[in-house]
């Protein structure tokens, strides 16, 4: 006689198999394809590799706070707090630079400089 399934009364976690499973189809997609940008191309000149390395942390810290249980959670909610925090203050920085460098490049030429510095 074959036997071909043994039953077991032990079940899989579905939820470690799912996350296992998405894990494997981004690490795939990112390896085939490369990452993108979550912005759009008129966004490009604005946009930087800091600006890209803080959205990611914020994201990843995002993940690891929906994916945790427990007393960790709120361990993972005060990394993902500290992550928008300095995602939104990279992100003030580069405004105020932007705006800065436009501004100097489009005052009136009589207007001195110490004015603008």
């Amino acid at each position: 006689m074959y036997n071909y399934g043994v039953y077991t009364s032990v079940r899989p976690d579905l939820d470690a198999l799912t996350l296992q499973f998405n894990e494997i189809i981004q690490s795939s997609l990112d390896q085939s394809i490369g990452r993108k940008s979550p912005h759009s191309r008129h966004h490009a000149w604005f946009w930087t590799a800091d600006l890209q390395a803080a959205f990611d942390h914020r994201e990843s810290c995002r993940r690891a706070w929906k994916r945790a249980s427990g007393p960790s959670k709120a361990a993972r909610w005060t990394d993902y707090t500290l992550a928008c925090l300095r995602y939104k203050s990279e992100l003030r920085r580069r405004r105020r630079f932007t705006w800065k460098q436009d501004n100097w490049e489009f005052r009136p030429r009589w207007i001195n400089p110490w004015i603008w510095s």
